[in-house]
């Protein structure tokens, strides 16, 4: 039997029963996801360097992600970052919407450690998220088989995991992916989900539901391969 799958990261979604995720309650919602930071570093850092984001809240800073410094392939093979960045739901003291968020980029080989002269702030894309895979799931006649969340910054082996069926994809969280047979048939990046109200991200996921779920959507996409 084929069967449908959707996969999130950061916000409440539908994995494959593989993953090693938390699965979700059927009593409420998980915390509030972390967000994704990710950018070119400044001069003088290499590869393979660590980059620590350090959130502010007024006189209080706490260290709420790690990460390390890549090359990018698809920008030149530029040393680049990409640092999960968890919200004050997962650990006191970090990211709510609005406070600062600071990269210092550690040292190693030789080269020594470095504050970014950039900074970010922390804004919660995950608002309309939830509730409206939630409703989604609620109205959709045609629904994937399974629902699970993964939880970007904090299941660190599962977000690895999640992310390897995200190929060519940069990290995003939250994101949203339908999985069909273990392939990729849709992803909802954060630039798709951020600021956008609950209603109309149901309306986007019964859409996707119905081209890939129902039997009629299959059937469509079986004959166009």
């Amino acid at each position: 039997m084929k069967r449908a799958i959707l996969l999130g990261l950061g916000a409440l979604g539908l994995a494959a029963v593989l993953l090693p995720a938390i699965a979700m309650a059927d009593s409420g919602f998980p915390p509030g996801p972390p967000a994704t930071f990710y950018g070119t570093t400044p001069s003088g850092i290499s590869v393979g360097q660590g980059v620590i984001a350090i959130v502010v809240n007024g006189s209080s800073s706490t260290v709420c992600g790690a990460g390390s410094v890549v090359a990018d392939t698809d920008n030149g093979g530029k040393p680049s970052y990409a640092v999960d960045v968890v919200s004050a739901s997962q650990i006191t003291g970090c990211g709510v919407s609005g406070s600062t968020v600071m990269f210092y980029f550690t040292p190693f080989g030789g080269h020594s450690g470095q504050l970014a002269t950039d900074t970010a702030t922390w804004i919660c894309a995950a608002g309309g998220v939830r509730p409206g895979i939630a409703m989604a799931l609620q109205h959709s006649e045609n629904k994937p088989d399974k629902a699970i969340t993964v939880f970007a910054g904090a299941d660190i082996d599962a977000t690895d995991k999640a992310r390897d069926y995200f190929t060519g994809y940069a990290p995003s969280s939250p994101a949203i992916g339908l999985l069909k047979n273990g392939e990729l048939v849709k992803l909802f990046e954060r630039r798709d989900l951020e600021g956008r109200p609950p209603q109309v991200i149901a309306q986007e996921l019964e859409n996707a539901f119905e081209q890939y779920c129902s039997p009629a959507g299959a059937a469509e996409a079986a004959a166009n391969n």
